[in-house]
This record gives structure tokens, C-alpha cells and sequence, in this order.
């Protein structure tokens, strides 16, 4: 603009800084409005992002936010409340022993609170990452995700276990949250999968006997995923439906190029 254009950079800055400057709420009270919204306007995947994010400002007020977000109706934001709640406890002692005893008591998630399975199982944030990092669901919104998360079960599969067996019927399909897989038919290996992969997918669609078998090469950090509670979901979200014929299409086409490659002799 003319009334800029003769002016130095710095008296630019300055007079369109006066020009637009707007006030802000502080990081902690619009996160706050988010993180504690009950009238619907936000779903549970934002609300618990918000209250991470609001964690990392400081800006939590443990004893009255905790204490409602613990026994809130969504999953998401019940794990991340008690997550904080956990933290405070072994890092800041901000809350007393007998508040912190409240608030444990106070989350219906049981299992989130036993040691022993919170030392090892991930949260359903971590769950949507996770999930959001495959191909299969990359362009699936996690707000969706979040309902594939928390139907899904976490395996923890040692070294040189059999996960599926050739000529069983299947229903379920995995994602490999850590660790790696080989799929075979006896000796003959077919490939591997490592972190991010996923395998037995078909059978979500179609549970016929399984075509291969699939060992873990080391100790690995599953996800599972069951045909019954899949279809309740693409019931209500046509973008999982649409991830999961979108990742089948191209394998596919993949396996109908590779078997031209073999009929032309390219492949030797």
C-alpha cells in the first residue's frame, strides 16, 4: 500500500502492528474453555489435545479441573486427565496425597490406574497417532480415530510367537505399534512388517481361513482390531469405510502388477 511503501522496514512494522493488533486471551483460559467444554461444541479428541497442551503451559487447575475431567463420559479425556494426575504425583507433588486419592478414585478407568498395565499399555491418544501414521487411516480425521482407538486391544507378543496361523478363520486385523513380523507359509517368507505396518486386514471384510501365517522376529507392541466392533464404527463414519477400501484397492492392484511381472517373465 501507498502508506507503507515510503516508509522503513521497522516503521512498517510498527504502524501495521497498531493497525491489526487484537487481545488475545492468555493460552491457559482459551485452552481452559476448550478442555472443559460441556455443551458438545468439542469433540473428546480436542478436548484431551487442549488439555495436554494446556499441561504444558502449566495452566491446569488440578484441584477443581481434574476432579470434573476424571469422571468425564468421553475415554480420551479421562486417560489425560489421569496422565496429568500421574505426573503430578511423581514429578511436581503440586496436589496432596489425600486430593491425588480422590482423583484416582474418582476416574471409572480402572485399569488406567493399575501400575502394572499403565506401565506398558498406551494411552488412546497415542493410539490415534499411531493409527494416524499407517496408510490405511492417514486421511481419517482423529476426532473419527478416536472411536477406532478405544475399540481396539493392545497385545504384547514375545519373540518367535505365532500371532496368526495359516488356515484359521480370521476376523481381525493388526497394526504393529513397536516390534516386527514376518508372514509365512511354513519356511517361506513372504516379507515383513516393522512399527506402523498392518496385516490380516482382509479379514474384516471377508473371514475366510487365513492364507499365510505371521510370526513375530521380537518382542512386539500390537493393536487389534475385531471385524464386530470395526462395523459398528464404519456404521456411523463413512471416512474409516472409505480408508479401509482405499488401502485393499491398492494392495490389490499391487499384487495384480506383480503377478503380470511374473506371466511376462519379467521377474524371471
Amino acid at each position: 500500500m501507498p502508506l507503507f511503501e515510503e516508509r522503513e522496514p521497522a516503521r512498517q512494522l510498527a504502524a501495521l502492528t497498531a493497525v491489526t493488533a487484537i487481545d488475545r486471551p492468555e493460552p491457559g483460559a482459551a485452552l481452559s474453555g476448550i478442555y472443559n467444554d460441556e455443551e458438545g461444541r468439542h469433540s473428546g479428541w480436542t478436548r484431551a489435545c487442549a488439555l495436554r497442551l494446556a499441561d504444558a503451559h502449566g495452566a491446569v487447575d488440578t484441584t477443581t479441573d481434574l476432579q470434573r475431567l476424571l469422571t468425564s463420559p468421553e475415554r480420551v479425556v479421562r486417560e489425560t486427565a489421569s496422565e496429568i494426575a500421574r505426573r503430578i504425583e511423581a514429578d511436581a507433588r503440586t496436589v496432596g496425597d489425600d486430593d491425588l486419592d480422590d482423583m484416582r478414585r474418582e476416574s471409572d478407568d480402572g485399569d488406567i490406574n493399575d501400575v502394572q498395565t499403565r506401565a506398558t499399555m498406551i494411552s488412546t491418544i497415542e493410539k490415534v497417532m499411531t493409527l494416524k501414521r499407517t496408510d490405511m487411516f492417514s486421511e481419517t480425521p482423529e476426532e473419527i480415530l478416536t472411536d477406532v482407538a478405544e475399540a481396539m486391544q493392545e497385545l504384547f507378543v514375545p519373540s518367535g510367537e505365532e500371532i496368526i496361523r495359516k488356515g484359521e478363520p480370521g476376523n481381525c486385523m493388526y497394526i504393529i505399534h513397536e516390534g516386527s513380523v514376518r508372514v509365512h507359509d511354513g519356511d517361506h517368507e513372504f516379507g515383513r512388517f516393522g512399527a506402523r505396518d498392518h496385516f490380516g486386514e482382509l479379514s474384516l471384510l471377508d473371514p475366510e481361513p487365513r492364507s499365510a501365517s505371521v510370526t513375530t522376529l521380537e518382542d512386539s507392541h500390537l493393536l487389534r482390531l475385531d471385524q464386530d466392533a470395526l462395523y459398528e464404527i464404519m456404521a456411523d463414519s463413512v471416512e474409516v469405510a472409505r480408508g479401509i477400501l482405499r488401502n485393499l484397492t491398492r494392495r490389490l492392484r499391487a499384487q495384480n502388477a506383480l503377478i503380470v511381472k511374473l506371466e511376462s517373465g519379467e521377474l524371471g
